[in-house]
């Protein structure tokens, strides 16, 4: 693996478009040094059927006794896959592997998980039926790994429905949110409530103004039991999609609905949702620009009013956009995405700490070096805070080579120090993503891809010592 280093980070500016105007973020220093391959604690890797390629997509901790939950895709054969579950103790030995795979079915992956008041894993997935197109797809296992019970969600009209999030109540209530085909045959955006046992208590849908899909991609619950949901709506022009917030009460009633557009009315979207227990709603994502987009950030209160908004983007042309956040635990919120420059393809990972009233706390970005003529591809994937305030970010960084990367964890103290000088990295010389990650004592736990110059790839889970 060649040692990858930092370089100056692009300027970042931020437009306030607040009540309350966040501050200008100024120019962004990533950090020094060279990235480091820490020793894992522990390595857990698995194939499907066969050898085929496998990837880990959902992680979860067990507080209790630090066992470890991995949900994901496998092959079974070159058309056909099956959802993977494996349970891990928490020294890294494999418990059980369960999988499921409906009949007659394509392409399946775990998308979002989640563990019950009892101790169960809870798991939304997206699988293929012979006939039925992609469906949502519920599963819950106890901590055997027996599965408890298995509920699948379907649209009224045919093609693909599309799962994104799950969330579980303290009451033992389960939530899943994304699109369902309506019966005119496009995606409306759609929130299930199911109960402890996997039965459907209701189903609410939103539809845009446009012909185009409609999908939330985020969801959030509070303490009272509100239900949050965030994502895009097609609008009434060609190309353009808005941004989508709506609220629900506990028994599926609509509290309210906001929607928004960028400046240039074109394609809008939102990569997550942070919501407090006294229902303040942080909505991160990006807003279309003719160039390609800018980086978003808006607040709601508990009522559906707009509280704040601010918008990042870097010198230049680029797609930039925020795609997982996460609560700070004395207030405020983290959000971390990409900067890519469309002039070369370059991508970096940008890690912002808010204030509850909008200004930006701290800001960091990380770019791998890379050689002349090749491109460095480093992302973001999934962000986590512990309850130190220590913000981890969990994504793939370049090896030296555009065609290969590393599982990569970034690390910020809670006023955005770097931890470490650079990532923590695992597997080089393959194509790696973490997809996930979660916190454990002393270290971090990332699942995802590790797939060698040769052969499959493999569903693997790592824990990287902080």
């Amino acid at each position: 693996m060649t040692s990858p280093s930092s370089r100056r980070g692009r300027r970042l500016l931020a437009l306030g478009l607040a009540l309350a105007a966040p501050a200008l973020v100024g120019l962004v220093a990533a950090p020094a040094g060279a990235a480091t391959s820490a020793k894992p604690v522990w390595v857990a890797t698995s194939s499907g059927s066969g050898g085929r390629a496998a990837a880990g997509r959902v992680v979860v901790r067990d507080p209790s006794n630090g066992a470890v939950y991995v949900a994901g895709s496998a092959g079974v054969s070159a058309k056909a896959g099956e959802i993977m579950v494996v349970k891990y103790d928490a020294a890294g030995a494999s418990q059980w592997t369960a999988t499921y795979r409906r009949a007659g079915a394509g392409a399946q992956t775990a998308v979002a998980g989640a563990l019950d008041k009892a101790g169960d894993f809870v798991v939304l997935c997206a699988v293929r039926g012979a006939r039925t197109g992609v469906d949502w797809a519920v599963l819950e296992y106890a901590p055997n790994g027996t599965m408890s019970w298995a509920t699948v969600i379907a649209g009224r009209g045919h093609g693909n429905d599309v799962p994104s999030r799950l969330a579980l109540a303290p009451t033992g209530a389960i939530y899943a949110a994304g699109a369902l085909v309506a019966e005119h045959g496009e995606l409306d955006a759609a929130v299930v409530k199911l109960t402890a046992a996997g039965k459907v208590s209701w189903k609410r849908s939103v539809a845009g103004p446009g012909n185009g899909a409609d999908r939330f991609s985020a969801l959030g619950l509070d303490g009272a039991g509100r239900v949050f949901c965030a994502g895009a709506t097609a609008s009434s022009g060609a190309r353009g999609a808005d941004c989508l917030l709506a609220a629900f009460s506990p028994a599926g009633r609509r509290l309210w609905l906001a929607t928004w557009r960028g400046p240039a009315h074109l394609r809008d979207g939102v990569g997550d949702l942070a919501v407090t227990a006294a229902g303040q709603a942080y909505v991160v994502g990006w807003l279309g620009t003719r160039g390609g987009s800018i980086a978003m950030i808006r607040q709601y209160d508990v009522r559906g009013r707009f509280v704040w908004q601010a918008t990042y983007t870097a010198q230049g042309a680029g797609r930039y956009g925020f795609v997982a956040a996460a609560l700070l635990p004395h207030g405020g919120v983290a959000a971390t995405g990409d900067l890519v420059d469309t002039r070369t393809g370059d991508s970096d990972i940008v890690t912002i700490g808010f204030a509850a009233h909008g200004p930006s706390l701290w800001q960091q970005i990380w770019n791998t070096h890379h050689a002349r003529g090749r491109v460095s591809k480093d992302e973001a994937r999934d962000l986590t805070v512990d309850p130190a305030g220590r913000v981890f970010v969990g994504g793939s960084v370049s090896s030296g080579s555009a065609a290969t990367t590393d599982y990569a964890v970034l690390a910020y103290t809670s006023v955005g120090l770097p931890l470490w000088k650079a990532p923590r990295t695992w597997n080089g010389g393959g194509l790696s993503v973490a997809w996930a990650l979660t916190t454990a004592p002393g270290g971090v736990i990332v699942t995802g891809q590790s797939r060698a110059h040769s052969g499959h790839v493999r569903m693997a889970t790592v824990e990287l010592p902080y």
